[in-house]
């Protein structure tokens, strides 16, 4: 019996289908469709070749990606370290409305001062500190947090990163849907 498996990734407007199907001795098949449907041949990638060991350059949206996935996953560990209740969600919406209160013109950049809100709002959550004055010692926190967590990528708009919650995730599916 042959069973195909079929995934459907949107890629920056591009969507890609990835067919993999049992059987046919890790045969898989990646066809790309651009906005026209042109009569270009499926490219064919074998997932199983040994990678070539020449330097490897990461595109720029690549950057981004990396960063967002990274983030959530820092997150995920402090939520899992927190003795309060919260979801991911909640820590997506407190970092990505720190924006609107950056000032550019300080000591910090805009993703020390978003983990730093991230961090107060744990503080916060936790019944731990209700100290909204000391902006250093978050600030602080924030570097070493970025630090361990490898997430040292500077950005100028959350916009360029790639988190949303589940709410924005549904909203933006259904929006999609309903476009004629």
């Amino acid at each position: 019996m042959l069973r195909a498996f079929f995934f459907s990734i949107l890629v920056k407007e591009r969507v890609e289908y990835i067919v993999t199907m049992d059987d046919l001795d890790k045969l898989d098949f990646n066809v790309s469709y651009g906005d026209r449907f042109s009569a270009e041949e499926p490219s064919l990638i074998d997932v199983y070749k040994p990678k070539e060991d020449g330097p490897s350059e990461e595109k720029e949206d690549d950057k981004f990606v990396c960063f967002s996935s990274d983030l959530v996953k820092c997150f995920k560990l402090k939520i899992k370290q927190s003795s309060a209740r919260l979801r991911v969600d909640s820590l997506i919406d407190i970092y990505k409305n720190a924006e609107a209160s950056y000032e550019s013109n300080k000591d910090y950049t805009l993703s020390q001062w978003c983990m730093a809100n991230v961090n107060r709002f744990l503080d916060i959550a936790e019944g731990k500190d209700f100290n909204l004055d000391d902006k250093e010692i978050d600030i602080k926190r924030a570097k070493k947090d970025l630090m361990e967590n490898n997430l040292e990528l500077e950005f100028q708009s959350i916009d360029e990163l790639y988190i949303e919650t589940r709410k924005e995730a549904i909203n933006n599916a259904i929006a999609s849907r309903i476009e004629i």
